[in-house]
Parts: structure tokens; C-alpha cells; sequence
């Protein structure tokens, strides 16, 4: 699954479409069932430099978001 980038305007009806994209992008992970489990040794981590990052620190970033969507039932 691929979702395309924002679009670069301001125009209500791309971001509007966009939109529609990414919901039926994330109704079709939630509609899989997926489960996130057990991901171990996170420190918490909600932000990075994305001209200067390490893999453990892109790891720590998106273990925290799993946690993050975890914690409000947005994935199991």
C-alpha cells in the first residue's frame, strides 16, 4: 500500500481527495486485522533531523508512533 504525497496546493479539492486517500488507505490496514507486537527496546522518540538520522533513531521514532496510535486503539 502506497499512499501519494500531499498535495503541493491550496486547493480544498486536492487536499479534500488526499484526504479520502488516506482514509481509505488506513480503513483497509484496520479492515486486515494487523496486529504491532511486542516491539522492545523503544525509547521514546518524537522527533529527528531528516538530513542527519541513524536507523536505531528512525526505529525509536516509529516504535513510538505505533505506541502512540496503540494507546488511542488507533492499530492493535
Amino acid at each position: 500500500m502506497k499512499v501519494a504525497r500531499p498535495p503541493r496546493t491550496d486547493d480544498p479539492e486536492d487536499l479534500r481527495q488526499w484526504l479520502e486517500e488516506v482514509e481509505r488507505m488506513l480503513n483497509r490496514l484496520l479492515a486486515d486485522g494487523a496486529t504491532y507486537g511486542p516491539i522492545t527496546n523503544v525509547t521514546t522518540d518524537r522527533t529527528y533531523d531528516a538530513n542527519a538520522t541513524t536507523v536505531d533513531e528512525l526505529a525509536d521514532v516509529l516504535g513510538t508512533l505505533i505506541a502512540d496510535l496503540q494507546a488511542k486503539s488507533v492499530v492493535q
